[in-house]
């Protein structure tokens, strides 16, 4: 079963036993119809629900420590809390994960948009002209095309690529296979150390709290932690230990980290173990989400980091043979609309003076010079001597007959 529908079952049966309903009509209501009719038959809860084989050992341990104890509520209480936190890093984890996941995502999808629709259309023209390809264009022209025409056979490989993936990551080996990497990987191992360490101390947390003893703990956590095997290697031998009369710090003390081994010791001798790991896994808890802060940061930057050049790559790698084209018709049309140089005439050969031609220019230049000084000076005086307006006469006044007579008289004259 996962995390969530154990937290749900988990709660509900804690809330049904907190309110004194029968254990078969909470079963019975909560649709395990087999275990209800286990229940009435004279069954317990624990061997009702283990027949149905789907429980983890460590839940059904608890439960029939709550029946023993008569604190079953508490006890589903407290496996529901330490789920919760469980599930919480895992939805953590994902968020993290899953940036990269969409750049990466997005980047691709980005890459044959173009490769298959933007490239064609820019080259089409170019093509039309009848110019040759460069091996680039043609090679982005043979992507895009293989593309369109295999999509379905390839978004089929890749449904199945991504469903044997997670079939292997989900799978017993594949399991077991992340463990390990979370033990000798440092990147997953700064990332799932605390968590391991929490989840190991709550469930013996849990355990001791439900008043179960430590050989019938050390069964329960090999069974449950059987898909880590250097986790379950140091669990046989710490099961070993206790079984030659070791204390149970001295047994699981490979288990546990180094600073919480002498806290451990001296709670088991105070008697308040329990206690004891419940603080450490408490503070494991928190280094974890902080742990998870800082990588969710760094997977952040490094996806950036990492996927800028590619996508610059990939882009330039699609525009590169259309700008190359683009350039060599440029080129050819200048190259035809320029006009044709002409050859370069030889330089003309400089006529020789003579000393008769040489007098002649002399004396014809200085009638020049002489003939402008003159006319220069009297356009200048002419210029300077400026006429006096006559007065304007008014037609019929007399004044203006005087003129008009004298003018009469000099004509006769």
């Amino acid at each position: 079963m996962s995390d969530e529908s154990l937290l749900a079952f988990a709660r509900a049966f804690a809330d049904s036993a907190r309110s004194g309903l029968p254990p078969a009509e909470t079963l019975r209501f909560l649709k395990r119809t087999r275990a209800a009719d286990l229940v009435s038959r004279g069954k317990t809860v624990h061997e009702a629900l283990a027949s149905e084989g789907r429980f983890p050992p460590v839940l059904l341990a608890l439960i029939r420590a709550g029946e023993e104890s008569g604190k079953l509520d508490e006890v589903l209480d407290r496996y529901a809390s330490a789920l919760e936190t469980r599930i919480d890093f895992r939805r953590r984890l994902k968020r993290a994960l899953g940036y990269p996941v969409f750049a990466a995502a997005l980047a691709g999808a980005i890459s044959i948009v173009f490769t298959v629709k933007a490239l064609p259309m820019l080259l089409q023209p170019i093509v039309d002209a009848g110019l040759p390809l460069p091996p680039d264009a043609v090679r982005a022209i043979g992507v895009g095309r293989f593309i369109v025409a295999w999509w379905p056979a390839l978004l089929g490989g890749g449904g199945a690529a991504a469903a044997a993936f997670w079939i292997l990551w989900s799978c017993r080996p594949g399991r077991k296979a992340r463990a390990l990497a979370g033990h000798w990987l440092p990147g997953i191992r700064y990332a799932t150390e605390e968590a391991r360490f929490y989840q190991f101390e709550s469930t013996m947390e849990l355990l001791l709290g439900a008043g179960l003893r430590p050989r019938q703990l050390m069964e329960i956590m090999l069974e449950y932690f059987r898909e880590d095997p250097l986790l379950f290697r140091r669990l046989s031998r710490g099961a070993l230990l206790l079984s030659e009369g070791k204390t149970f710090t001295e047994s699981v003390g490979s288990c546990l980290p180094e600073e919480d081994r002498a806290r451990a010791a001296v709670a088991e001798k105070a008697g308040r173990l329990d206690e004891a790991l419940g603080k450490l896994a408490a503070t494991h808890r928190d280094r974890h989400l902080y742990r998870l802060k800082v990588a969710s940061g760094v997977i952040q930057m490094a996806s950036i980091v990492a996927l800028a050049p590619v996508c610059f790559g990939l882009t330039m790698w699609i525009l590169s043979p259309a700008m190359a084209m683009m350039g060599a018709a440029v080129n050819q049309d200048g190259a035809a609309s320029a006009p044709a140089r002409p050859a370069s005439a030889p330089p003309r050969a400089q006529p020789v003076e003579t000393p008769e031609a040489a007098r002649f220019n002399e004396t014809q230049a200085g009638k020049i010079v002489s003939y402008m000084r003159e006319h220069g000076a009297a356009d200048r005086g002419e210029a300077e001597a400026k006429p006096v307006p006559k007065p304007k006469l008014k037609p019929g006044g007399v004044g203006f007959k005087k003129i008009q007579a004298s003018t009469v008289k000099s004509s006769f004259e």
